[in-house]
């Protein structure tokens, strides 16, 4: 009988020394990047190719009062497809200020929010930073080295696409990117698409109420992409970890020591 107790007690001792000799667990801890790493190099050319078209768009139209034959071409294509009427003026005017300021800062604002909310800091600071910073490029920058008119007003790039269009990237970023929510990829897909056609149909919008050429609308939707994709890049330069963690269950010791 006491050679079966000190057998049980040698047993618990064995056992307690193997449970101190292994590691403490660390907590896995999320990624806080808003780029994969094998998409850094694919947004760096998308970049560089944004701002090569807002470039060479901005020369060929400096100083510019008249539309080009593809402005024209698209503007008729667009009136024959849609038609004319008040009311349909009226809807389509409505629908190109969803790139206008005020809205677009509703957006932004509700971004921040939703990215505060989930835990997704880095998320809201790309927002914040990317959302005013390019539609303010095109309409106190860019346009006014480029000196193209539309009706005597500034026009080249288009501010309203470069809003809409900025916001739509950011929401990409933040859907399909490593902070991307729980999601099925399908709703994730739509709702990227939802903002791509929105896009396509604002800029529609500017050019058939007479608020701009079709290519405006072209150097806008470069320059948010490129804003926002450039802004993404510069945050994930600074590497940073989220707070969340995801920590082994109580009880569990962690894996054996090797």
């Amino acid at each position: 009988m006491m050679v079966r107790i000190q057998n049980s007690q040698g047993q618990d001792d064995r056992s307690r020394l193997a449970l101190q000799a292994r590691p403490a667990s660390t907590p896995h801890v999320r990624s806080a990047r808003l780029l994969s790493p094998a998409f850094t190099p694919v947004a760096c050319a998308i970049v560089v190719a944004c701002a090569g078209i807002t470039a060479v768009l901005g020369i060929l139209f400096a100083h510019h009062t008249q539309p080009t034959g593809l402005d024209t071409a698209v503007y008729n294509w667009i009136q024959s497809a849609i038609g004319g009427g008040h009311r349909r003026g009226m809807f389509l005017f409505g629908l190109s200020e969803l790139g206008g300021f005020f809205l677009v800062g509703m957006m932004l604002i509700l971004l921040v929010i939703a990215c505060l909310m989930t835990g997704r800091p880095r998320g809201a600071l790309l927002t914040a930073v990317a959302v005013p910073l390019a539609p303010g490029s095109s309409e106190f920058l860019i346009k006014h080295i480029v000196d193209r008119t539309y009706n005597g007003s500034l026009s080249f790039p288009s501010g309203h696409t470069t809003g809409i269009c900025v916001v739509a990237t950011v929401v990409a970023i933040l859907l399909l990117g490593p902070q991307r929510p729980p999601q099925p990829a399908i709703v994730r897909g739509f709702l990227v698409a939802a903002g791509a056609a929105l896009t396509v149909v604002v800029a529609m919008a500017l050019v058939v109420t007479d608020r701009h050429y079709f290519t405006d609308t072209i150097g806008g939707a470069a320059v948010g992409v490129a804003v926002a994709l450039a802004t993404a890049l510069v945050i994930d330069r600074f590497p940073a970890r989220s707070a969340s963690t995801i920590r082994p269950p109580a009880g569990d010791p962690g894996p054996p020591a090797e």
